[in-house]
C-alpha cells in the first residue's frame, strides 16, 4: 500500500560518528521504494554507512513526537494525532 514513511536509521557518518536520525517522508510510496529511495538519500547525501533501518509504520494514528536534549518537546516535528491520545507507543532514546 502506498502511503507515507517513516524511518529509524542508524549508522557512522563521514567523520565516523554514530548517527541516530528518524526520516519522515511525507510523499505516498511502496516500502521497498520508500526504503530504497531514504537508504540512498542517506548514503549519498548524508555520507551516511547505514548499519540498519527500520520502519516505523505510521498506522492510522500517527502519533509521534521528538524531545530536545532538554526534555523539551520539539515543535517543528510531529504526528497528526496527540500523543496524549495514544494507546501504546515505541520509545527510542539514545545517550
Amino acid at each position: 500500500t502506498e502511503r507515507e514513511r517513516r524511518y529509524l536509521a542508524v549508522g557512522p557518518n563521514e567523520n565516523g560518528e554514530l548517527i541516530h536520525c528518524v526520516v519522515h517522508s511525507p510523499t505516498f510510496t511502496s516500502l521497498y521504494d520508500g526504503a530504497s529511495s531514504t537508504l540512498k538519500f542517506l548514503r549519498e547525501f548524508k555520507e551516511m554507512n547505514v548499519t540498519f533501518m527500520v520502519n516505523l509504520d505510521t498506522g492510522a494514528q500517527d502519533f509521534f513526537e521528538i524531545y530536545n536534549s532538554n526534555g523539551s518537546v520539539d515543535e517543528n516535528t510531529s504526528g497528526r494525532r496527540e500523543i496524549s491520545q495514544a494507546a501504546n507507543l515505541l520509545v527510542y532514546y539514545q545517550e
